[in-house]
């Protein structure tokens, strides 16, 4: 796939207070822009029992649309109470994890995508700490249409840092390496001035289990 960025914004590294984090644009904006068509064309999200968590014992709609893909269709992630099972990959998905990999990243075996519609779409603040991951890889995010508030907050005070934000814009790779996951709470936190779609694809491991 042609089409990446020559690094016209500079990248941002951060390191500090137990996070390690890199964002940088990936693809040019017209490589971008067709990337994003295409999921908006082809992907199909779960519905249903699959587009839901519970929080405090009761079940909800998640606030966006979400699917996932992996090597394996027994491979499964669990967040919020539910079991989410994986769709083999689809070219497109594959090779957005194949870009990532000879850029420098590990070969993952696992993406989720979420589709926020609008501003009013949102995650809340969480860690990606659920048992089914490997602990000691990194986290790919690659963000596609409107720009959207990453923000970060700390886990424990005793870092004496402040909550922030990254704009994840068009075409972007955000990564988290460890041990950013165990000290840092992320979110897409709701954004009324926002009117249009974005979809970001997050890679992860999971564990195999034999």
């Amino acid at each position: 796939m042609a089409g990446l960025a020559k690094e016209l914004l500079p990248p941002i590294k951060l390191v500090k207070s137990g996070m390690c984090i890199s964002c940088k644009p990936l693809f040019n904006k017209s490589t971008a822009d067709w990337v994003f068509e295409q999921l908006e064309r082809e992907t199909e999200y779960y519905t249903g029992s699959l587009a839901r968590v519970k929080v405090y014992g009761q079940w909800f709609p998640i606030p966006r649309k979400q699917v996932a893909y992996g090597n394996d269709k027994n491979l499964t992630y669990t967040f919020s109470g539910n079991k989410i099972p994986c769709r083999p990959w689809t070219p497109l998905i594959e090779a957005l994890r194949d870009i990532i990999h000879k850029s420098g990243g590990p070969k993952f075996n696992f993406a989720l995508v979420n589709r926020y519609a609008d501003g009013r779409d949102k995650i809340g603040a969480h860690r990606d700490d659920e048992p089914d991951l490997d602990k000691t890889s990194p986290i790919a995010s690659l963000s596609f249409g409107a720009t959207r508030k990453f923000k970060l907050s700390p886990v424990n005070k005793k870092f004496l840092a402040k909550p922030f934000s990254i704009d994840l814009v068009h075409g972007s790779l955000l990564i988290m390496h460890p041990p950013t996951n165990k000290h840092w709470k992320h979110e897409i936190p709701a954004q009324a001035s926002v009117t249009t779609p974005r979809i970001n694809i997050t890679f992860r491991t999971i564990k195999q289990v034999l």
